[in-house]
């Protein structure tokens, strides 16, 4: 099903108050609308209240498909947006998620942007402290892949006897070439001493769109590419 949309942002000054807001949106006012148009306004929503309203919106996105109701055309109007607000960012970030026409899409999409926002912080922040190719953590020592590395045993696998450090196999002239969320979100002794953590529950489109189960795979499925990840969230959606 082909679902385009429009985001358009407003001055508040030109607020149309005779379209429901989304706070208000209701199946049985709009199933026989043919058209889905609301307003976004940050200056009426309290913070706190982000996660129920993109939830409540989501279920009611999933009862206009399956009753098989096309949401193309669909205008959203957005006022009091702050582009230095990163929770006003997360909220648009999560209704951009719901509009996708898949949930495989979906998926894809807010993995895509939390990956974007760690890749983000630790560049900006160079938190891994890397001078010539080491990291912090490694420094006085001579691996140079940082924690890009991993046990194997030589003849079966991890977590047996015989085992030994092997380079990620998805590491490739230095860059990673799998986007595993898990590994982005790992955060070894070095870092954590300096503060730096990631907490699911502190990152809004994963802890609003997924279940205990799915975040588990989130967290600590490392060196694993981002479609096999993907499966593993729609098989335990």
């Amino acid at each position: 099903m082909d679902q385009n949309y429009t985001i358009e942002y407003k001055e508040i000054s030109e607020i149309n108050e005779t379209i429901k807001d989304i706070c208000n949106l209701k199946w049985g006012n709009l199933k026989k609308e043919k058209k889905l148009i609301f307003n976004v306004n940050f200056n009426i929503m309290k913070e706190n209240n982000y996660k129920r309203i993109v939830r409540s919106f989501h279920k009611l996105k999933d009862k206009f498909m399956k009753k098989g109701i096309d949401l193309s055309g669909t205008i959203i109007y957005v006022y009091g947006f702050d582009s230095k607000n990163k929770k006003h960012i997360d909220f648009i970030n999560a209704i951009e998620a719901i509009m996708k026409p898949t949930k495989e899409e979906m998926y894809s999409y807010i993995y895509d942007v939390v990956c974007g926002y760690l890749d983000k912080f630790f560049v900006e922040k160079n938190a891994c402290d890397f001078h010539n190719d080491i990291c912090g953590e490694k420094r006085n020592t001579s691996c140079n892949v940082g924690c890009c590395r991993h046990f194997k045993n030589k003849k079966i696998g991890p977590f047996l006897p015989n085992n030994k450090w092997v380079i990620c196999e998805y590491l490739k002239d230095k860059r990673c070439t799998a986007k595993c969320i898990s590994c982005k979100l790992f955060t070894c002794g070095y870092l954590k001493k300096k503060g730096i953590t990631f907490k699911l529950k502190n990152i809004f489109l994963i802890d609003t769109f997924f279940n205990l189960i799915q975040k588990y795979f989130i967290k600590y499925k490392v060196f694993t590419p981002k479609d096999k990840i993907i499966k593993l969230l729609l098989f335990w959606s």
